[in-house]
């Protein structure tokens, strides 16, 4: 069963840190994400929620497509992924879940609980 994924995702001056680009009307690319390859199969199906910080809500997300390998050039770890994801209306306003210590940049891949993440397998 496809997981779900609560990620920080930063913004400067309104510019997202994190790649996200727009790929269509409701398609998104978010990159360069320094997560293993067993997790980021586990998404595909599942969803991503971006936040500005673990103690506000998702600000966007949606519904997992794809996943392809990334290039994190000048990063410590330099092979990451991006998520390919329908926005969804459902991927704004939910609580984080998942790793939630100090330094946690990722909740990791969570199992689906919503009634959206279980109706979109």
């Amino acid at each position: 069963m496809p997981g779900a994924i609560h990620l920080i995702c930063r913004r400067d001056d309104g510019v997202n840190l994190n790649g996200l680009s727009k790929l269509d009307d409701s398609s998104w690319r978010s990159c360069c994400w320094a997560i293993s390859q067993a997790e980021a199969a586990a998404l595909v199906g599942g969803w991503i929620y971006l936040h500005s910080a673990k103690k506000h809500s998702s600000e966007f997300g949606g519904l997992v497509h794809s996943v392809e390998p990334a290039e994190r050039a000048g990063n410590a770890r330099e092979a990451g992924w991006a998520i390919i994801f329908e926005a969804r209306a459902e991927g704004r306003n939910q609580a984080w879940r998942g790793a939630n210590h100090s330094m946690a940049w990722t909740g990791g891949v969570v199992d689906p609980v919503y009634s959206h993440e279980l109706k979109a397998i």
